[in-house]
């Protein structure tokens, strides 16, 4: 179907791989030949006298042009119409069917008396129990571990959690994102900006100055000062990762524009890996031609979607990779499974003066299995509509469930926005994912904020001028339906569970006609579905939270019934930036008392993350410093810890 772009939605198409029948993903190449001709019949009409470029990947038309149901040429391929070159041999992956061979040994003995997390310190704050999720801090309740800058750092806890002293560090070559743990072992994860691909795979001879690619750096923390074990480079953009008991899953997007711009296309289809360790250097590629699924009826883009599976202590060669043709942006992952999306912008696809142009979004999903081997692609699908976070999915009893948002996602246009919650069911025969139930009409001129599934309910917050909550009842996967319905100012852009019958909104205040006031904590009463109540609200004017869109800010404490998030006041003369405190009762909400990081410098440094060790002692983090405080007095700093190079 062909449209008219201008120059900034050009370099919206370039930034998007569209999909737009997902559904029939059901084919995967059987030699790394079919893959060469398959992408070669797609590109040579779209190179231009300079190569293949990203300027011109996309400039006709969505799906490159046919001839009796094949790919033709417009013009020739590269300068003075030179023929691509074929790829000389299919490259090999090394597989191995056990994830953890090659784990170093050298690590200290479990101490079964040791501290349990969930009663003597908390974790990570995550969305499926069981299923780790990568961040700047983490902790055994004995050790604390931490990103900063390009400094990782070890820090020892001492006195049952009241103080701690840096026993070592580590400075990294580049910035890292966010790390996961298991046992002695840490995997820091970030980007690099000078990745040479392996020769083999290009020309003989390579120009480029290098490309961006995602880093993996494993170390061994069994002693106090960091050992760096290991190196891998991944060639892709690094999206996100889940861990299960050991067992790392990256979730990569790889263009190939991205690396063979300057060349004709020459098998460079692959995503390639450098692993560093001890001295020698592996290289190979992560996915191989038989593991990539794609849709042999409609173009689906450049990008390779992979699913990278990594023991954490283990050795890091990538194995078990599992591979769509398909651009990547949120992921949910539970023990077995992990499911990736795409919003698509699908601006292409409505006339000017449609009311509703560049209002029309598709997302699709994957489905991926994941087991002791490693990830296996598993089905795919659609829905209309954009997805707002890693929340608005969730998988239960075998059915999946993804809320969407219809319509623009930005102000224009949003009255003719609405939200609905769809059904899937995976058919691993036919690769694809069957919608099963649908219920919408979900604040209708509104987008949604936030989400929570609890078991075979939903809670879902949709916002303009005021705050709906929606509870809907999922028990029955084709019929499904909205049971209660809360109108109150505001919204909440993060829920979190702290009883049975209720649940804890993160959000901001806002006035009747939507003027936002600061941040909002509502403790909302859903014991009875049908009746959602809001019981207790605690509100600071002109203040913002991080936990409002990053769930890992947020803190909630079961064995006190505290909360603890950042907070930052910009108002005039009242400024504040530190953390707050605050006691969860059945009924009420109540401030406990505020933290800051008073240090010797001009500005007073924002907190990032919280947590508890040794049950009483509040651990808050920021960019300069770990500081330590009683849960209950909060005003005594216990200890202060350097964590800056």
């Amino acid at each position: 179907m062909a449209f008219k772009i201008g120059p900034l939605l050009l370099l919206l198409t370039v930034l998007f791989s569209f999909q737009t029948a997902h559904s029939q993903l059901i084919s995967n190449f059987d030699s790394c030949t079919a893959l060469n001709d398959y992408y070669i019949g797609v590109v040579e009409p779209l190179v231009g006298p300079n190569g293949l470029t990203s300027s011109n990947a996309y400039t006709n038309t969505r799906s490159p042009p046919r001839k009796n149901g094949k790919f033709y040429p417009k013009r020739p391929g590269g300068p003075a119409g030179l023929p691509f070159r074929r790829i000389l041999r299919d490259p090999k992956r090394v597989k191995f069917n056990n994830i953890t061979e090659g784990i170093d040994t050298d690590t200290e003995d479990e101490d079964a008396d040791g501290p349990v997390a969930g009663t003597d310190f908390s974790t990570t704050n995550v969305q499926v129990r069981g299923v780790d999720e990568p961040d700047i801090i983490k902790t055994d309740g004995k050790r604390v571990f931490t990103i900063t800058g390009t400094t990782f750092s070890h820090v020892r806890v001492l006195d049952d959690g009241a103080s701690g002293r840096r026993v070592g560090r580590l400075e990294l070559p580049t910035y890292p994102e966010e790390m996961l743990i298991q046992g002695d072992y840490i995997l820091v994860i970030g980007t690099v900006y000078e990745y040479k691909r392996p020769v083999y795979v290009r020309y003989k001879t390579d120009p480029s100055s290098g490309e961006s690619a995602t880093v993996v750096y494993q170390i061994n923390v069994s002693r106090p000062e960091p050992r760096l074990v290991s190196t891998l480079y991944l060639e892709g953009r690094y999206v996100k990762s889940r861990e299960v008991e050991g067992v790392a899953r990256l979730v990569l997007s790889f263009n190939p524009l991205d690396s063979i711009w300057l060349y004709y296309p020459a098998g460079n289809w692959l995503p390639t890996y450098r692993l560093e360790q001890n001295g020698g250097v592996q290289t190979g590629v992560y996915a191989t031609c038989g593991e990539v699924y794609y849709s042999p009826k409609v173009f689906s883009g450049f990008n390779l979607l992979t699913v990278v599976t990594l023991p954490v202590g283990g050795k890091l060669t990538p194995g078990s990779s599992a591979t769509v043709m398909s651009d990547a942006e949120t992921i949910y992952a539970t023990k077995s499974a992990m499911y990736v999306t795409t919003s698509e912008f699908r601006f292409g696809d409505l006339s000017d003066d449609n009311v509703r142009w560049g209002a029309n979004y598709r997302t699709s999903i994957h489905k991926f299995g994941l087991s002791d081997d490693g990830a296996s692609y598993i089905a795919s699908g659609a829905v209309t509509g954009s997805v707002i976070n890693q929340f608005a999915m969730h998988e239960y009893q075998g059915t999946f469930y993804i809320a969407t948002t219809d319509g623009a996602s930005w102000w224009s246009n949003r009255d003719l926005t609405e939200s609905k919650v769809t059904a899937f069911e995976p058919n691993e025969k036919t690769k694809t994912l069957k919608k099963v139930g649908e219920v919408g009409n979900l604040g209708l001129g509104e987008r949604i904020f936030s989400v929570r599934y609890i078991r075979d309910t939903a809670y879902i917050v949709t916002f303009r001028e005021v705050d709906p909550l929606y509870v809907l009842d999922l028990s029955n996967p084709k019929k499904l339906k909205v049971l209660g319905e809360l109108k109150i100012p505001g919204f909440s852009s993060y829920l979190h569970p702290v009883a049975p019958g209720r649940i804890l909104g993160v959000g901001q205040d806002a006035t009747n006609t939507g003027m936002l006031l600061g941040a909002k904590v509502s403790l909302f009463d859903v014991s009875d579905k049908k009746n959602p109540k809001e019981l207790s609200v605690w509100s600071l004017r002109g203040s913002y939270s991080n936990a409002e869109w990053d769930h890992r800010a947020f803190l909630y404490w079961k064995q006190q019934g505290v909360a603890v998030m950042p907070i930052s006041v910009y108002t005039g003369s009242r400024t504040f930036t530190g953390a707050v405190v605050l006691e969860i009762s059945d009924t009420r909400i109540k401030e406990r008392g505020r933290v800051t990081h008073n240090i010797e410098r001009s500005y007073t440094p924002n907190i990032r993350r919280n947590a508890i060790i040794g049950r009483t002692n509040l651990w808050s983090m920021s960019d300069e410093i770990l500081q330590v405080n009683d849960i209950n007095t909060l005003k005594k700093v216990k200890a202060q810890v350097k964590i800056t190079s």
